[in-house]
């Protein structure tokens, strides 16, 4: 890593929880939302959408576990090319780009119930799929120490720890 490494450090992590804060406070306002609007369905929702959409949530968050365990064991593969402005070291541009990622699967999720609710599914069942993106976001909340390891297994495959 360069000389401003942990300089790099701080202003990931600054900016994951910012995106964090973000993405948190977009679930929020869904909740607001389904309090606000009233959806118009004459017909009574398909059963069936719902537990394909709690199938699809459930598989996408233990997919995105997966993948983001393998890039902080560092397997960096494509993830870590960084987009614009001032280029991160691989190890960081992988780690950013992965939390964004599983913060955008975990997003995902709450608006997969806000579109339920929309289709005419009770607003509990928004609350339901709401709940679990917030724990979703919980456990992919941006860790300094999960950084870390990410540099260090980047380092120790680089063979420059």
């Amino acid at each position: 890593m360069q000389p401003n490494g942990s300089d790099d450090l701080r202003k990931v992590m600054g900016r994951l929880r910012v995106i964090w804060v973000a993405m948190l406070a977009a679930l929020a306002l869904s909740v607001v939302v389904s309090q606000v609007v009233v959806p118009h369905s004459k017909q009574p929702p398909n059963p069936t959408l719902r537990f394909l959409f709690a199938g699809l949530g459930v598989i996408s968050l233990v997919a995105m576990t997966f993948v983001r365990r393998v890039v902080v064991a560092g397997n960096l593969g494509s993830l870590d090319q960084s987009r614009g402005g001032a280029p991160l070291p691989p190890p960081l541009a992988a780690y950013q780009n992965v939390v964004i990622m599983s913060l955008a699967v975990a997003e995902a999720v709450g608006l997969y119930g806000l579109t339920l609710f929309f289709l005419g599914f009770p607003v509990r069942v928004l609350y339901e799929f709401v709940a679990l993106a917030c724990v979703a976001m919980v456990v992919f909340l941006p860790k300094s120490e999960e950084l870390g390891r990410t540099v260090q297994a980047y380092a120790n495959r680089r063979g420059t720890a």
